[in-house]
């Protein structure tokens, strides 16, 4: 699989995304650069995190592959990938896998850094890898980029919209 990244902003009451090849452009200068043209930078909540893992784990019937916190705590980090293990032979596990994440995020301020997730692509003939990131970075499979941007795009403005 070859990846495509972009970077998420707020421009004109619109969310927008740039493409950004970290091997290319120095993040912080991507930043600055679509700062000064007006452009806000998007950070993913926890809870918007969660909100796009539902479109893509209910909706789109993706596997959740791994999730990052902010802070290293092993304990909570193998109790999370203990139930996304339970979650790929047992969907109806959904319920239980967001309840620990809200008393984590609730309880204990722990915020997740990245998420990723796998699932059937578009044309059905493969699969299409997503990693979403705190920071507004999609890193997304090369063959379903397009599609898949504009997915997360319409998920996080319906959320603004709220």
């Amino acid at each position: 699989m070859s990846f495509q990244n972009s970077k998420l902003y707020i421009n004109n009451g619109r969310i927008e995304n740039v493409e950004y090849n970290p091997s290319v452009n120095i993040y912080y200068s991507l930043v600055e650069r679509y700062h000064k043209l007006g452009y806000k930078q998007i950070i993913i909540s926890s809870n918007l995190m969660l909100e796009i893992l539902k479109y893509y784990f209910v909706q789109r019937n993706y596997k959740i592959c791994k999730i990052e916190f902010i802070e290293d705590d092993e304990e909570f980090s193998e109790e999370i990938n203990s139930i996304i293990r339970e979650l790929a032979t047992d969907r109806s596990k959904w319920n239980k896998f967001v309840n620990k994440i809200d008393f984590l995020i609730e309880n204990y301020s722990i915020d997740i850094n990245k998420i990723t997730m796998i699932g059937c692509n578009r044309n059905k003939s493969g699969s299409t890898e997503i990693s979403v990131q705190l920071n507004g970075i999609l890193i997304i499979d090369s063959e379903d980029y397009s599609f898949e941007v504009n997915s997360i795009c319409n998920i996080l403005e319906r959320y603004f919209e709220k």
